[in-house]
């Protein structure tokens, strides 16, 4: 018989085949499953340490980012001022804080001008509908501007906080005489007033 090329176990060092995968004596693998043995007792262990882990991810997600997501979107824009929904699609509450009308000036500069908003709060998971009044601009301030602006869109701007004190600004161009006639009632009778008539 040929003789038989033996090696010794990696863990109890009794002799064994060149080939052989598992010691007999020990029962140890002799390849890289030796360092994957688990017993009975630390598999079981491991099982109820990953199901627990699983279950208590969503509330620590929550826990470690939490904020608000506000979208908001226009309904309507008439004299009685302009309507948004507001959506907060986070996990804390987070408030619409102002809205502004922004006028474009020549040489990319701007001029703004406020519009009446009470701060509200808008809840997570919930939608709020948020109405914008007319200003109470001047009528010669509302005129002396809308005589200088450079383009025909102007924008309608709302800022809504989140939960962390971030201050958002979301715009929705609406054309200049559109917006001017109905959130500047004041200032759009003063312009059609000056307006020369048509010959």
């Amino acid at each position: 018989m040929a003789e038989v090329v033996t090696k010794p176990c990696l863990t109890c060092a009794i002799h064994i085949p060149t080939a052989a995968k598992l010691c007999t004596h020990c029962n140890t693998y002799q390849d890289y499953r030796r360092y994957l043995s688990f017993g009975q007792t630390s598999l079981a262990l491991m099982i109820a340490l990953i199901s627990v882990t699983g279950a208590l991810l969503p509330p620590l997600s929550e826990m470690v980012f939490r904020n608000s997501d506000l979208e908001r979107r226009l309904i309507s824009i008439d004299q009685t001022g302009a309507i948004f929904v507001v959506t907060n699609s986070g996990n804390m509450p987070g408030s619409v804080i102002s809205a502004e009308v922004v006028f474009p000036q020549s040489e990319g500069k701007s001029t703004r001008l406020a519009l009446p908003l009470t701060a509200q709060i808008v809840e997570p998971g919930k939608s709020q509908l948020i109405k914008v009044t007319p200003s109470d601009a001047p009528a010669l301030l509302v005129t002396a501007i809308y005589q200088s602006i450079s383009s025909d869109n102007c924008m309608l701007r709302l800022s809504l906080l989140s939960y962390y004190g971030k201050v958002s600004k979301h715009v929705e161009e609406i054309d200049c005489d559109r917006l001017t006639s109905n959130l500047f009632i004041e200032g759009t009778k003063a312009i059609f007033a000056e307006m020369p008539p048509d010959n």
